[in-house]
Parts: C-alpha cells; sequence; structure tokens
C-alpha cells in the first residue's frame, strides 16, 4: 500500500512538471497581435518546414519593404498549436490576409512570393505604397476560408 501511495505521488509530482514546464514556454513566447488600423499578414508554419523557412526572406522583405504599412508576423505552430486549431489550419505554410479592422480576406497554402503578396493585397483593395489611416475601408472581398460544416 505504502508502495502504491509513493508511485501515485511521484507521477502527480511528474505530471505537474510537465504541466508547468508548457505553461512557462507558452509564457515566455508571447504571440503577436493585430495592431488596429493596419492591413496584417499572418503566416502560420514551422521552423522545421522547408516551404516555412523558404517563407523567412518574404517576410523580412515584406517587413522593410511596408514599415508602418503592413504588419508582417509568424507564428510557428507547432510551439502554439491551440493556434493552428483556433484558425483551422490542415497544411502548413498558411498566410492569412487581414483588413485594418482584423477582417480575414484571403488564405493562401504553401511557398508565396513577395509580388504575389504584394498583389493580392492589391487585388483586395488594399495600396500598400501608401500609409494608412484607421478609417481605411477595403473593396468588397470574398474570403477563401472555409465554411463551418
Amino acid at each position: 500500500m505504502k508502495r502504491i501511495l509513493t508511485l501515485i505521488t511521484v507521477l502527480a509530482a511528474i505530471v505537474g512538471v510537465i504541466v508547468l514546464k508548457k505553461g512557462q514556454q507558452e509564457a515566455t513566447s508571447p504571440l503577436p497581435s493585430h495592431t488596429p488600423g493596419m492591413p496584417r499578414l499572418l503566416d502560420l508554419g514551422s521552423k522545421s518546414c522547408t516551404a516555412c523557412t523558404m517563407l523567412e526572406p518574404v517576410l523580412e522583405e515584406l517587413r522593410s519593404n511596408h514599415v508602418g504599412r503592413l504588419q508582417v508576423d509568424f507564428i510557428d505552430v507547432w510551439e502554439h498549436e491551440q493556434v493552428a486549431t483556433d484558425y483551422g489550419v490542415e497544411i502548413i505554410p498558411v498566410q492569412i490576409f487581414f483588413d485594418a479592422s482584423g477582417k480575414e480576406l484571403y488564405r493562401h497554402q504553401g511557398f508565396i512570393s513577395v509580388q504575389d503578396i504584394e498583389a493580392k493585397f492589391a487585388e483586395v483593395g488594399i495600396d500598400l505604397t501608401r500609409h494608412l489611416t484607421t478609417d481605411y475601408e477595403p473593396r468588397n472581398t470574398r474570403s477563401t476560408r472555409k465554411q463551418a460544416e
């Protein structure tokens, strides 16, 4: 009986340490949030995925070319599994295009070039060549996000 009690105590301690470590890991890597009044490109991928790592220079170029006009974020879905679930991600990488109010406009799966990203924003009515104001309204667009069944 004493051995069983000791075993249960040890198992409870191990589970507690695992939960604590996972909570600390989540707390030490905060997720980016949308900057109001600015369109956003959110790239959901992984640091260990080949197509995802090919996107790193694309995202960096967008960040430097559109300072103050476009928010560009990357979230590693292996480190933040709940984010993948929340956004309904089935394949990585996936890029989600948002307008200045945070409304999802379009999704793309796989690798995409800087030029294609800029063209898609232009297609949905977002001019990345000018500074934006908070009263910005994009043209009427439709989302490619799958409808919940």
